[in-house]
């Protein structure tokens, strides 16, 4: 009888430890899902300020283009 007991009281314990490792993994899956989407959102705030960096840099070389165009033009047409 005694033998019945220990094998119950080991099983129970195993039975706990496999319980706290489930449910740590379930912490960690959350955690890993979150980190994922906290990630996702920051990418598409990067991929905004990108872009609005790309839009950024195209106006403010616009006008030097056609400046420069302009002077290339004059400076061929003088020649």
């Amino acid at each position: 009888m005694d033998t019945i007991s220990k094998k119950m009281q080991m099983l129970k314990v195993e039975k706990d430890n496999v319980t706290d490792l489930i449910e740590q993994a379930k912490a960690n899956e959350k955690q890993t899902e979150d980190c994922y989407k906290q990630l996702g959102e920051e990418q598409q705030c990067l991929q905004k300020n990108l872009k609005g960096t790309g839009d950024d840099i195209e106006e403010a070389f616009l006008p030097m283009h056609s400046h420069l165009h302009i002077c290339i033009s004059f400076h061929s047409f003088s020649t």
